[in-house]
């Protein structure tokens, strides 16, 4: 401040840089509620399943040895965005979050999602318009889409439902039953244990077995990318595979009236069929 300024300066001078230190101590404050939310918890015991729905952000769901099950909203401390609801009806937890200015509003958005921790008994149907979701122990049914994003497993055993528009599906399926569907991105699946549908626009897909396939069948499409399917040995199967530009390669042979079926087709890339070991 210059000498001989006015007092009515000096005060002005005085509030203004007051105002700024409270600003600037509020700050961390701020940050660390935003980067440690207050987890909720809902007891476990009367419900068989979960049900969850993001506009925008990530859904993270583990399995747990625990009677309560826990819920962190990530990033939805911005209230004035997000409209987050967690509500038991017919005994599934239902969390939500979504953005009260509308999903097409890109100034709306509520960039937020849920990470979970629940038994592992429990189904699970999850949804996200743009986010990646990840499934972790779970033992029940398996329903998990999104419109942009990837769809991760590890130890499943349920039936497994994933469609993606864009995004690849990954991760390791000990289920009986599997469909994938993606727009544009790889599928990748391993121990896996009886059927599987696979369609994707364009990827590559991978899927392995982990023990012989008894009934049932393989039935795999892709527009563009290649195939590869590895069965263990002893494997007995019947099959059926055609490629419009590319090798089809069968290591493992058909079987007469064996009760596994393979169908491959895909419209540009190479299609085979391998043991355990053999590099596609």
């Amino acid at each position: 401040i210059k000498a001989g300024a006015r007092p009515s300066v000096i005060r002005l001078f005085t509030m203004k840089n007051s105002l700024i230190l409270v600003l600037l101590l509020s700050l961390p404050t701020f940050a660390e509620e935003a980067s440690a939310p207050k987890p909720s918890f809902f007891p476990a015991d009367d419900l068989i399943a979960l049900d969850i729905f993001t506009d925008t952000g990530n859904i993270s769901v583990q399995a747990a040895d625990i009677k309560e099950i826990k819920v962190e909203a990530i990033d939805a401390e911005r209230k004035k965005k997000c409209d987050v609801s967690m509500t038991i009806a017919n005994k599934r937890l239902i969390l939500r979050v979504r953005s009260q200015m509308g999903q097409w509003l890109s100034k709306g958005v509520c960039p937020a999602g849920f990470k979970v921790r629940a038994p592992a008994r429990f189904a699970l149907s999850a949804a996200s318009g743009t986010g990646d979701i990840e499934v972790t122990g779970l033992r029940g049914e398996l329903t998990l889409d999104n419109g942009t994003g990837d769809i991760r497993v590890g130890d499943v055993t349920g039936a497994l439902t994933a469609r993606t528009g864009t995004g690849d599906i990954l991760g390791d399926a000990r289920s009986e039953e599997v469909e994938a569907l993606t727009g544009s991105g790889a599928v990748k699946l391993t121990k896996l244990t009886g059927s599987a549908e696979v369609k994707t626009g364009s990827g590559d897909v991978t899927l392995s077995w982990s023990k012989l396939p008894g009934k049932g069948a393989a039935d795999v499409k892709t527009g563009s990318g290649g195939i590869a399917l590895v069965f263990p040995e002893g494997s007995k199967i019947t099959t059926k595979s055609y490629t419009a530009s590319g090798k089809v390669f069968n290591e493992v042979g058909d079987t007469e009236n064996a009760q596994f079926s393979v169908s491959l087709l895909s419209g540009s890339g190479n299609v085979s069929i391998r043991k355990p070991g053999r590099k596609p």
